[in-house]
């Protein structure tokens, strides 16, 4: 995937104020990832079914393959290739509830579009597995993916970001842009059987957004870009966009090569978060976890 950086970005303007910041302790490396597998990660969720482990993919040109990543170590554990499910360009993944109450989903966001050449994006859903113990050897195959196929009310957009409300089970995308973001909604439930327009929020000053993850309980919002981390508190009475139309807090987080991945450690409120990057010049990629204060 192309990249061109113009700008350099710590504090984003216009906001005055920021949101009340939780603590983090200093950031944890869990170890080098297989490039040779994943050389473009481009998304990551934390599972909801297995504990330590994270679903991660490669975005355009990779395979419609999965990765359960051992979130202790950073090994790959399993492979899922997604049955009937191109990969265009992933670009995020999120875990959570869906249509049938008590099951686990994953949400495969096929929404990048750095060239605007694809007027109509998807969402991948599919039943999360579980992961067999032991190390995994061969690919396994996921089967009965539904795909929620949208357009933009306005045009033709380049997203990286997707967000999903656990509360309203309504989902958010972040485009990814110069300057402000545009953040569009599709509503639950999402047809699987016709193209659907996302409605327009409006618009929140995030350049570059790459990634974002919203906590277990639906109060934590984070998204980054290639240089910083932003992070909304929300009263659970408020939908998503609400939190995201107050003024952010700014995480602790070390510019990684090309950072484009991030999801929150399922725990609640007192969350930790995970962070993965692309490879760029053949330089090692580590998975970093910035802990809950006190605790790794």
């Amino acid at each position: 995937m192309r990249i061109v950086i113009t700008i350099f970005v710590c504090l984003v303007p216009g906001w005055a104020g920021y949101a009340q910041q939780p603590l983090f302790g200093d950031r944890v490396d869990r170890g080098v990832i297989d490039t040779s597998l994943l050389p473009e990660v481009s998304g990551a969720a934390c599972s909801t079914l297995n504990a330590d482990i994270l679903w991660v993919h490669n975005d355009s040109g990779g395979e419609n393959l999965l990765y359960a990543l051992d979130a202790r170590t950073a090994a790959v554990v399993a492979v899922y290739r997604v049955a009937g499910v191109p990969n265009h360009d992933w670009e995020d993944i999120a875990a959570g509830p869906g249509p049938e109450p008590g099951v686990s989903f994953l949400y495969i966001a096929d929404i990048g579009d750095n060239e605007g050449e694809r007027p109509v994006k998807q969402i991948i859903r599919i039943r999360e597995p579980v992961v067999p113990a032991g190390s995994a050897r061969g690919v396994r195959t996921l089967t009965g993916a539904e795909i929620c196929s949208f357009r933009y009310p306005d045009g033709v957009h380049n997203a990286e970001t997707l967000l999903l409300d656990p509360l309203s089970r309504d989902m958010y995308i972040v485009t990814k842009s110069r300057r402000t973001a545009a953040v569009y909604r599709l509503v639950f439930p999402r047809p699987v059987d016709r193209i659907v327009t996302a409605e327009r929020c409006g618009t929140i000053d995030m350049p570059q957004a790459t990634a974002g993850s919203v906590t277990v309980d639906g109060t934590g919002i984070i998204i980054k870009n290639y240089f910083s981390m932003f992070y909304w508190r929300r009263d659970p009475a408020a939908s998503l966009f609400q939190a995201l139309s107050s003024a952010p807090a700014i995480l602790p987080y070390i510019p990684e090569p090309q950072g484009e991945a991030v999801c929150w450690k399922r725990e609640g409120n007192r969350d930790g978060f995970f962070t993965l990057s692309e490879q760029k010049a053949n330089m090692p990629v580590h998975l970093f976890y910035y802990p809950p204060q006190g605790r790794e």
